[in-house]
């Protein structure tokens, strides 16, 4: 059952990939998924929940490299626990369907808390 649920997954994200194939990409893997997307995957196996929120912490955190390149300031990825991201992202994308995972954790961002890096 897993493997089916596995191809199934990959499935959905190659049918993306093709009707794109001659575009150039910004973002690829989960996050180009739609939140009806992640849901439907959720249900299934909740599994897939860990692979998203991997994709997520992942983009967080090179979004925070960049902040603190540029702004001295990033979001503090622990000012939530893990289980209230991933209660975010569930319900945001519950309320928003049509929305990709990507905005859901964007969304998710921006209630982090921010810090600033402090000069010596």
């Amino acid at each position: 059952m897993k493997a089916l649920i596995a191809l199934t997954a990959m499935g959905l994200i190659a049918a993306t990939a093709q009707t794109e194939s001659r575009k150039t990409f910004a973002l690829i893997g989960y996050g180009a998924s739609t939140c009806a997307q992640f849901a439907n995957l959720f249900k299934l196996d909740q599994g897939f929940e860990d692979s998203y929120f991997s994709w997520a912490q992942g983009y967080l955190s090179g979004w925070n490299d960049a902040q603190l390149k540029t702004t001295k300031s990033f979001r503090d990825l622990s000012s939530l626990s893990t289980k209230e991201q991933q209660a975010f992202l569930r319900s945001y994308c519950d309320q928003h369907p049509l929305s990709s995972y990507l905005e859901a954790v964007w969304t998710l961002r921006d209630r982090l808390n921010i810090e600033f890096v402090r000069e010596n």
